[in-house]
């Protein structure tokens, strides 16, 4: 079964946040995102979305918008959504742009499992989903703030935490105390430095972090710094983020012992196909994937989930986005913190018109 193209819409979005979301290199009141509607000539609609950032995908939402209206868009016209790989080549025009290629993918792939009457948890591995379990993501705030939040989602029913980290190293010293001491011992604590600290700054806080039972520190330094992420997994087990967009850098990571996690996400890699690949290698080096956000709303929280579900190998996800937002694109199957994958095919995707149509900053049909 085929499914042409013919018509791609294109809807670049502001997505309101519930409060800031501060991390080391930014802090957002708001979440700029496209989203992407996909017909074929079977009458089958796919959705997909791009949340661009330029200090990881290197576009803008300007820049991501521009691509896909003018470049992608018209190319993808006429090809079989279903067939992924040739949907991807169509593509390789284009050097990075992975946020841009994901929103093609994600689309496309609820497109075949719409066509073959499958959830996308089912076509990307022989799992079965049962609930994912969510952590609390605690932003980027002062200690005594942190410790806060952290003593609030464990009211809430949270056993896992992860700490935003990557201000001034000492006061990051006192926030991961805080939080222990708020939480006590029961939870396990992930910290994540977005590349805010030096290798010297680093080391410095390892003790801490022990002290604390900090299961896996993430992206402790510059992406680009794999010597220095190499020095700190020797002391701590290191998640890479930032340094790994393709197979290519996952390579430079695992020859280099550099990490010994890996946070795969589908913004920075281009999608679920990609990301398949980059979970492959991931397993054959030994390494537990994390299923990470950029807090993407629905649609891109669902393709998420779905992957977090069904493939092999991914030990946790943070599917966060939805919960943050005060309008979301559509209903995200979340209870608690745990995601509940239905059978519904594809992605299980139901749009809020009436969100969506209020927070467009720009829609055009491509035909």
């Amino acid at each position: 079964m085929t499914a042409k193209i013919t018509a791609i819409e294109i809807i670049s979005l502001e997505l309101p946040l519930k409060e800031p979301f501060v991390i080391a290199y930014h802090a957002w009141d708001s979440m700029p995102a496209i989203l992407l509607r996909v017909e074929t000539d079977l009458g089958i609609e796919g959705w997909g979305e791009a949340v661009p950032d330029p200090n990881v995908t290197s576009e803008t939402l300007s820049s991501c918008q521009a691509m896909l209206v003018h470049d992608v868009a018209p190319r993808l016209l006429g090809l079989d959504a279903t067939c992924l790989a040739a949907v991807h080549q169509a593509m390789e025009f284009i050097r990075s742009a992975p946020a841009a290629k994901a929103a093609v993918d994600i689309a496309c792939f609820d497109i075949l499992g719409k066509a073959k009457q499958k959830p996308l948890w089912q076509l990307l591995g022989d799992h079965t989903p049962g609930q994912l379990e969510l952590p609390a993501v605690l932003p980027l705030v002062a200690p005594a703030e942190q410790a806060e939040k952290a003593a609030y989602w464990l009211r809430q029913g949270y056993r896992q935490i992860k700490v935003k980290l990557g201000g001034d190293y000492r006061e990051d010293m006192e926030r991961v105390r805080a939080v222990r001491r708020e939480v006590g011992s029961g939870l396990e604590i992930r910290v994540d430095a977005n590349q805010g600290w030096t290798l010297a700054q680093a080391m410095e806080m390892v003790p801490i972090l022990k002290e604390a039972g900090v299961k896996v520190l993430e992206q402790p330094v510059p992406w680009w710094d794999v010597g220095a992420m190499a020095a700190i997994n020797k002391e701590i087990p290191v998640m890479a983020d930032e340094s790994v967009l393709n197979l290519y850098d996952l390579q430079q990571v695992v020859g280099a012992s550099a990490a010994s996690w890996l946070n795969i996400k589908l913004m920075k890699c281009g999608g679920l196909l990609p990301g398949l690949g980059l979970a492959q290698q991931a397993r054959e080096a030994g390494m537990p994937v994390l299923l990470g956000s950029m807090l993407e709303s629905a649609v891109g929280s669902l393709a998420g989930a779905h992957f977090a579900a069904g493939v092999e190998g991914v030990v946790a996800n943070e599917m966060v986005g939805p919960r943050l937002y005060a309008r979301d694109t559509g209903e995200f199957p979340c209870i608690g913190n745990h995601i509940q994958l239905a059978k519904t095919p594809g992605l299980g995707f139901s749009p809020h018109w009436h969100h969506i149509d209020k927070l467009a900053l720009f829609r055009t049909l491509i035909k």
